[in-house]
């Protein structure tokens, strides 16, 4: 079988990419509202892009044409261009999904995740005191990749500070995957970590 993209159903498309594509990382994204409300929120089409300097990329997709469909999260950056990118681990699997739900201004998204906020130090969004490993990132650039649903943005961050839990370090410190636990997508629901498959419903 061949078959152009652009012919098929965007959501058609998006199924081959995380099905064929994986297993994808998560960056656990927490910015600022415009009224300093805190956000969070999974991202899985994510990578690191360079290391000097260090930056990262993730790209908010559009599930509707409709200027409202714009992700909270890229909003945030369209305003503050700040952002921490927290890395999701196997014990933080479900905290993560949960805080995929989404709460706009109506609520506090670090509790609906069960997770605590804790101070950055150089940009203003907290980052999330229970993960091992945080990125504090200025935004470099936004690319817009198109306005149908489907589409989105690229972000790509300038990373300003890095956050590493001593625990997760070996005596020459080097950090020991054993100890991070680090987990990733496969397809739409099933996460994929160091012991095996997580299988955890998408909430609607």
């Amino acid at each position: 079988m061949n078959l152009v993209p652009d012919e098929r159903p965007w959501l058609e498309a998006y199924q081959i990419l995380v099905e064929t594509i994986a297993p994808r990382p998560i960056a656990w994204i927490s910015t600022l509202g415009p009224n300093g409300e805190p956000n969070l929120a999974p991202f899985s089409f994510f990578m690191p892009v360079t290391a000097r300097p260090m930056t990262l990329a993730f790209a908010p997709l559009r599930r509707a044409r409709t200027p409202e469909h714009k992700k909270d999260t890229l909003r945030n950056l369209e305003t503050s261009g700040e952002f921490v990118v927290n890395v999701v681990t196997r014990r933080h699997v479900d905290h993560a999904r949960r805080s995929g739900r989404g709460l706009g201004d109506a609520g506090d998204e670090f509790a609906l995740a069960g997770v605590t906020p804790a101070p950055s130090i150089d940009v203003r969004p907290p980052r999330i005191a229970e993960s091992p490993v945080a990125f504090e990132c200025v935004t470099h650039r936004i690319v817009d990749l198109g306005e149908e649903a489907g589409g989105g943005h690229l972000v790509v961050g300038r990373v300003v500070r890095l956050h590493i839990d001593d625990t997760l370090l070996d005596s020459e410190g080097h950090i020991v995957r054993g100890r991070l636990q680090p987990v990733g997508m496969i397809g739409a629901n099933d996460f994929l970590g160091l012991q095996g498959l997580v299988e955890l419903v998408r909430p609607e």
